[in-house]
């Protein structure tokens, strides 16, 4: 059986069995009184749509939006209501300017994205694929509360110059950068692999040392910054529905999930890792920041982040068919 509890309640029974000397190895009795609910009435996730319709490319959309379920230990201020409350206000913007957009714009909040980005693949699968042609680009906000700094191209090189124009408003805010990789792992994923442009937001990473933990709280918001990035998303998002021909798009888009891995070097044992202070093993998307001496990229950086309670992670080590190990974070397990 395994408990799960927050560091704050954890750490000090802990050091208690662990720590040798006087203070070790003392025994620890824990008695817990445990009340939970079932909510069994209704065991499904929703999307959340809404939209203005456009007026003479009606029958194309651009959607924007990110997930709306966050992750248990918080009440997920950064991870994403953040990313929720930016979408909301740039469609109201949209809305309350009242200026005609050709194409149909499209807010989508997803449900059942921390169990594997469920609710984007499935709206996808089942109302974009067969329609996909008539998706202008879907725009996603999944990096908590830091102002927008750029935007990810997801490989669509074509988009860039076009993209750069539509910054150069927001460079005096501090939206400077266009860069030409992926951007994350979020719902955009989706609608890559179903051959439509898609795109992340660059954000300062005030989301890295909160996210799925027991610190991702209100207190985490910054409210300017979120006034920022509506503004940006609402700018991107009007653009996209007016300009005459629809946003660039790669001629075949890869599946992410068979583009080569990381290097992972030579076959090494977690164990021997935790024993070695210069062993760099690979961890799958970390967001932990710095928290010690080790690279936040290895095991040794991600167990100094535990150790000085900076979150609290489920992790599963597991062994690639090449004999190599791969740290998943909780995200992926």
């Amino acid at each position: 059986q395994k408990v799960e509890v927050r560091n704050t309640l954890g750490s000090r029974p802990a050091n208690l069995l662990a720590h040798a000397g006087p203070w070790g190895g003392i025994p620890v009795e824990l008695e817990m009184n445990i009340q939970n609910n079932f909510y069994e009435d209704e065991v499904n996730s929703f999307n959340v749509l809404a939209e203005i319709p456009g007026t003479d490319k009606a029958d194309e959309l651009v959607v924007f939006g990110g997930h709306l379920d966050s992750w248990h230990m918080a009440t997920g201020a950064t991870d994403n209501a953040a990313g929720v409350a930016v979408a909301m206000e740039a469609i109201r913007i949209l809305k309350g300017l009242g200026l005609p957009m050709r194409r149909t714009v499209q807010i989508a909040l997803w449900g059942g994205h921390e169990l594997g980005a469920l609710g984007s693949k499935a709206h996808v699968e089942r109302h974009i694929t067969s329609g996909q042609a008539k998706v202008s680009g879907y725009f996603n906000l999944d990096h908590g509360a830091g102002r927008i700094r750029g935007i990810s191209l997801n490989g669509n090189e074509g988009v860039a110059p076009v993209f750069a124009r539509w910054m150069e408003p927001f460079h005096y805010l501090g939206m400077t950068t266009l860069s030409p990789g992926e951007g994350g792992q979020s719902d955009h994923r989706a609608f890559y692999r179903a051959g439509i442009p898609s795109f992340f937001f660059i954000q300062d990473p005030l989301f890295s040392w909160v996210h799925h933990s027991n610190m991702d709280t209100f207190d985490r918001i910054v409210e300017e910054n979120l006034q920022q990035s509506a503004a940006v998303l609402a700018s991107f998002v009007y653009h996209a529905a007016n300009r005459e021909e629809m946003l660039p798009r790669i001629s075949a888009a890869p599946d992410p999930a068979q583009a080569p891995g990381p290097d992972l070097g030579p076959a090494i044992s977690p164990v021997e890792c935790l024993a070695d202070p210069a062993c760099e093993l690979p961890l799958i998307s970390a967001h932990m920041g710095m928290c010690g001496d080790a690279p936040e990229n290895t095991l040794a950086g991600f167990l100094d982040c535990e150790r000085q309670g900076v979150f609290m992670l489920e992790v599963d080590i597991q062994e690639t068919a090449d004999g190599s190990f791969v740290v998943m974070h909780d995200q992926d397990v």
